[in-house]
């Protein structure tokens, strides 16, 4: 039975949401008649405002259009890339070379990494010809004491110009010999070169610094660089850039060695350990408690890195009385008369 109730003007010009209602329930009362729809409208208006849950709830029209913006975007719309602010990238002034080539004319040797690390322009200023040689004629006083491979009539060959001229300074130049004698340079720790590659190997019999005796010097030479195991010997490659290597200044092939120099009493058979790395390496007491004893493990270069301690070889000089690692700027590195 039906019941018939008088309608406000304010049931539909207030109650928007009574329009919502009618429509929904339309589909499901289609036999009902209208008055009928407005009281099942107004029950549902009756329900207080703390207990509706269906305030935010989306019309169908706008559920409908959002199904149908998802299956556009899903049939292959290509997102547009964000386009970024013409002032983003713009946040200082880009001097030119020229401006960065006449600041290094007064950079000191000491000066030249925190120069370099400005910007492109003061790197770029910093790997020319001039700079260097700039630098070697106004810090070194008296390069015809250098070593011959280092002197003025050799020192602008081709290529590693740089590299040259640091050692040089390393000669020549005050504050960087003072350094050196200071031993704030020297590593005395072998586990340093830990997981670096033996690449060479030698020793000789020289005298010792009192001119007393004759020692052994053993020298092990690493390189920090290396392809865990899949390196091939430099003469068995070329370089598809070699020509740009003969006017390279900063070319250097000794950059990542460094040599491991071991001073012994006596003379002592060393196993061949070449291609090999240096998996542990430490120092101890000798039996004799005058001397050290230096023990290095070496094992063939593994991909994973993985090493077991009885497949290694292992090397002990006992006794030996010093042992320093050496870098290539260093005046006592070992230099070959064909290297640099």
């Amino acid at each position: 039975m039906l019941i018939i109730a008088d309608l406000a003007i304010e049931d539909f010009a207030n109650a928007k949401d009574a329009k919502g209602a009618l429509k929904r329930a339309s589909r499901g009362f289609a036999n009902m008649s209208a008055a009928a729809l407005v009281i099942e409208a107004q029950k549902e208006n009756l329900v207080p405002w703390y207990e509706r849950t269906d305030f935010d709830l989306p019309s169908e029209e706008e559920e409908d259009e959002k199904e149908r913006l998802v299956k556009g975007r899903r049939k292959g719309s290509k997102k547009i890339p964000k386009k970024e602010s013409p002032d983003h990238n713009q946040c200082g002034f880009t001097y030119p070379l020229d401006v960065w080539c006449l600041l290094a004319q007064y950079i000191r040797p000491e000066q030249v990494q925190n120069f370099a690390l400005i910007c492109k322009g003061a790197r770029d200023a910093t790997n020319m010809r001039t700079f260097w040689l700039r630098i070697y004629k106004r810090h070194i006083s008296q390069p015809m004491k250098l070593p011959e491979r280092l002197q003025p009539h050799r020192i602008d060959c081709r290529p590693g110009l740089r590299a040259r001229i640091i050692r040089a300074l390393y000669h020549g130049y005050g504050l960087f010999r003072t350094q050196l004698l200071s031993n704030t340079c020297i590593v005395t720790d072998p586990s340093e070169l830990e997981s670096q590659l033996c690449i060479s190997m030698w020793y000789k019999q020289v005298m010792c610094k009192k001119q007393t005796r004759k020692v052994w010097v053993f020298y092990f030479k690493f390189s920090r660089k290396y392809g865990g195991g899949k390196r091939k010997p430099g003469y068995m490659s070329l370089s598809s850039n070699w020509l740009d290597q003969v006017d390279d200044v900063r070319h250097n092939p000794e950059e990542h060695n460094c040599i491991l120099q071991v001073n012994c009493v006596n003379f002592l058979p060393v196993s061949p350990i070449q291609g090999h790395v240096l998996t542990r390496a430490s120092v101890g007491v000798s039996r004799d408690m005058k001397h050290t004893t230096v023990k290095l493990t070496f094992h063939s270069p593994r991909t994973d890195g993985r090493y077991r301690k009885e497949e290694g070889t292992i090397v002990v000089l006992d006794p030996a009385y010093d042992l320093k690692v050496i870098n290539w700027w260093s005046p006592s590195y070992p230099h070959h008369k064909y290297e640099l």
